[in-house]
């Protein structure tokens, strides 16, 4: 079971699920002039529960050592947006494009970066392990993986594999 929702996960668990429960975490936008994800608007950038009981936190509050240690009392592990693992980045950043208007970026323009420590956070938290597979998005697109994962990022998608110990 994976949700966006901390609020029904956390009720799922409490009433009996006894399946493997991800905490998806999602953010709104990339500046890619930095790498760092953006949370600024309320639709992508947090939980609705959260946004309905007047909390004002944003997902990236779920990425803290803490969040993570929040996470573990209800999921089994965490369903992180790519940028999140990897950030992206056009560097160098041009103030403007050849037509001389303001450039934005996008995705397939920029570079992956060294990853955060966000895995690395999430396994000291005690979360299970997910499999991540990167592959090539036109490949993925032109093979057997025709779906649109919503996780395409950089030219590539990323499809959860299993977390560690399912069969």
């Amino acid at each position: 079971m994976q949700s966006f929702e901390p609020g029904s996960l956390q009720y799922m668990r409490t009433h009996g699920l006894n399946t493997k429960i991800v905490q998806l975490i999602d953010g709104y936008d990339v500046d890619y002039r930095t790498g760092a994800v953006i949370y600024n608007e309320i639709t992508d950038s947090r939980p609705f529960d959260w946004t309905v009981a007047g909390d004002p936190r944003w997902f990236d509050a779920m990425l803290t050592p803490a969040g993570l240690a929040q996470i573990k009392t209800y999921a089994d592990g965490i369903g992180p947006w790519k940028p999140q693992i990897v950030p992206l980045k056009i560097s160098p950043f041009p103030s403007t494009n050849p037509d001389g208007t303001p450039f934005a970026g996008s995705t397939a323009q920029a570079a992956t970066q060294a990853p955060t420590n966000l895995i690395g956070d999430a396994h000291k938290a005690g979360q299970a392990r997910l499999r991540y597979k990167f592959v090539d998005g036109g490949k993925a697109r032109r093979g057997k993986q025709q779906r649109d994962s919503g996780l395409r990022a950089g030219g590539f998608c990323v499809f959860v594999v299993k977390l560690q110990g399912d069969k």
